[in-house]
């Protein structure tokens, strides 16, 4: 069972009582800061499992405490940061998540006790598997078997990239998205994808031509792992399912059965 001790910096007290009540009934440890400075003196004391950061919280923004945090030394500088923002306003998304943040809570979860444990709570089991690599954290392990990609499976990411990511978090969000998820599979598997992978992301069209970036024959599989599991650090399980399905022909098996996230189905019980 993952440990679950939550730090909340969120300049709302009606936020800080609410997801405090949800907390309690989820048997989650929560502190709790109003601000910025408040949550940066908490840090330097204790460190909890997972931050659970507001954007918007003035005088300081949210992501300059994302910023400290990566800046920082020690264990402090590899701690879990989740947004806890709206997607409606992708400008906040896109800094904190450029800031070093991993994971993205929807604050419209608020409005549904049951979905917003259940994220929290898969965030936590997330966050427990991660190790260090050499450049970015995050869970992942080699192929258990040989898998050769089928011959159009550069059209299969394509298409669940454009219509399960690009549509859902916007273009900017999915360009780093594809960034982190390249990153992922050349920290564990080096040289699966082309040196360059990271800098072709950045032109058009995009997504890029998935088909130029690969080196071995598993690399498909290491990609469509990869963006999966950064797709499942933004929006959850749930709402990746469309883009798990998608990707399934390139995955071992019908559903992954990796050390991604697999928390699809709410009727599973979740530690």
């Amino acid at each position: 069972m993952p440990r679950t001790h939550l730090l909340l910096a969120d300049d709302s007290p009606e936020v800080r009582a609410l997801v405090g009540h949800l907390c309690k009934r989820a048997a989650i440890q929560l502190d709790s800061c109003p601000g910025v400075e408040a949550a940066w003196d908490f840090l330097q004391q204790s460190l909890p499992d997972l931050v659970l950061l507001d954007v918007q919280m003035p005088p300081l923004s949210g992501v300059e405490l994302c910023r400290r945090i990566r800046a920082s030394q020690g264990q402090l500088r590899s701690l879990p940061v989740a947004l806890f923002t709206h997607w409606g306003v992708p400008d906040d998304v896109l800094a904190g998540l450029e800031a070093g943040a991993d994971y993205v809570v929807s604050k419209d979860l608020l409005s549904n006790p049951a979905d917003w444990q259940y994220r929290v709570t898969e965030i936590f089991r997330h966050a427990s598997g991660l190790r260090e690599t050499r450049s970015v954290r995050y869970p992942t392990g080699p192929v258990e078997r040989p898998l050769m990609p089928p011959h159009s499976w550069n059209s299969i990411i394509n298409q669940g990239f454009n219509h399960a990511v690009v549509r859902r978090i916007g273009v900017d969000v999915a360009r780093l998205l594809a960034r982190r998820a390249i990153r992922q599979a050349n920290s564990a598997f080096p040289d699966c994808l082309d040196a360059a992978a990271e800098a072709l992301v950045e032109g058009e069209p995009f997504p890029p031509d998935w088909a130029a970036l690969i080196r071995r024959p598993v690399a498909a599989f290491h990609l469509a792992e990869a963006l999966l599991d950064q797709m499942e650090c933004l929006l959850g399980g749930l709402e990746s399912s469309t883009f798990r399905a998608t990707l399934g022909p390139l995955l071992p098996g019908p559903l992954h059965s990796g050390p991604l996230l697999s928390g699809c189905d709410k009727s599973q019980t979740l530690p």
